[in-house]
């Protein structure tokens, strides 16, 4: 299974590297700030099961030419095992269109709150955005792993700049 999510983001990333071929004029705007909500389906490995999952998640623009952004993320899968995390959000704009970022944070089971379960998690996402002028939505996918499982999310993700 874990052969499918490396194969499945290096298909992603290929298609963005060869985005780049068509070079983007200088005079298209970009948003200072990002703010996003996805809606995805979520494999979790270990168990085996799809469970619903919800992603949020806030970039501001960095640099010049505004590719690079900081912010924020979190995210919640629900079920019998669901988890919620917070991650440092780090993305690249690939084009006006695709960006990938790359989030390391915490992860809490929600299934276990009594104790302490803090548990270091890192996540890998692509996202295309289709401009609707007010808002840009589009497909989503994010590979994300731990020490103890790793899930893949599958979804669509919308989004506001301002």
């Amino acid at each position: 299974m874990k052969k499918v999510f490396v194969s499945l983001f290096l298909v992603m990333l290929a298609l963005g590297i060869k985005a780049q071929i068509n070079v983007e004029s200088e005079s298209q705007k970009r948003e200072t700030n990002d703010l996003g909500i996805g809606f995805a389906g979520a494999y979790l490995v270990n168990e085996n099961v799809w469970a619903p999952g919800i992603h949020l998640c806030y970039g501001k623009s960095l640099g010049e030419k505004q590719r690079f952004s900081l912010g924020l993320g979190t995210e919640l899968i629900i079920g019998d095992h669901s988890h919620a995390s917070v991650a440092l959000s780090l993305g690249y704009s690939l084009t006006q269109s695709l960006s990938i970022g790359y989030g390391p944070g915490v992860e809490f089971h929600l299934d276990n709150m009594e104790e302490n379960n803090a548990i270091f998690v890192q996540h890998i996402e692509i996202i295309y955005e289709f401009d609707l002028d007010i808002i840009k939505i589009g497909p989503m996918i994010e590979y994300g792993f731990n020490s103890e499982d790793q899930h893949l999310m599958v979804g669509i993700h919308a989004g506001i700049g301002f």
